[in-house]
């Protein structure tokens, strides 16, 4: 891996007591084991108290349970500018990471959130089925989301080591992702 994967930080997010809430954890754990080159935490619900693990961060790739609207166990990839965050303390995670980003005196870094729609949030509930085997699925994605990223990068560097107009590509990439059933 190259080294502006130090630049990337990628984070877990759940609260594994409330069923499929708790994807986004089990989710950087594969990570973890997969790409340990690259920073990866598993947050919790603790965003607040893991503000630092963002302060280099360039670019942040979240896993996170999402209600898109799919089939429990569709995956999803967004970005945090895309979510409707009105600032409002109603995430179980005690502070969205946008409103978190937004108080910050330097700019947000790039972030994308690799979700899957849960099925259940019940206390004391396992991952469902189709969320669990989602779990590869979302760490593949992240796998490509970073790759592309380190190839915008790359590509926005010129000879000279200026860097290119903000009009490159996105390393966000369009995937349209199968839904699990």
């Amino acid at each position: 891996m190259k080294s502006s994967a130090s630049t990337t930080v990628v984070v877990g997010l759940g609260n594994i007591l409330l069923g499929d809430d708790g994807v986004g954890v089990y989710a950087v754990r594969r990570f973890q084991e997969e790409m340990p080159e690259v920073p990866a935490f598993d947050i919790g619900t603790a965003i607040i108290h893991n503000e630092y693990l963002f302060e280099d961060a360039e670019f942040v790739i979240v896993f996170d349970a999402v209600d898109h609207g799919g089939a429990p166990g569709a995956v999803c990839v967004t970005t945090l500018a895309e979510i409707d965050d009105d600032g409002s303390q109603t995430s179980p995670h005690g502070i969205t990471l946008a409103s978190m980003f937004r108080g910050r005196r330097t700019a947000a870094p790039e972030t994308v959130i690799v979700g899957v729609q849960p099925g259940t949030l019940e206390f004391g509930a396992p991952l469902t089925g189709a969320v669990a085997a989602a779990i590869p699925l979302m760490v593949a994605t992240a796998r490509e989301i970073i790759s592309r990223s380190e190839e915008t990068r790359d590509a926005r560097n010129d000879a000279s080591g200026r860097m290119a107009t903000s009009d490159s590509a996105s390393p966000i990439p369009t995937l349209r992702l199968p839904e699990h059933s």
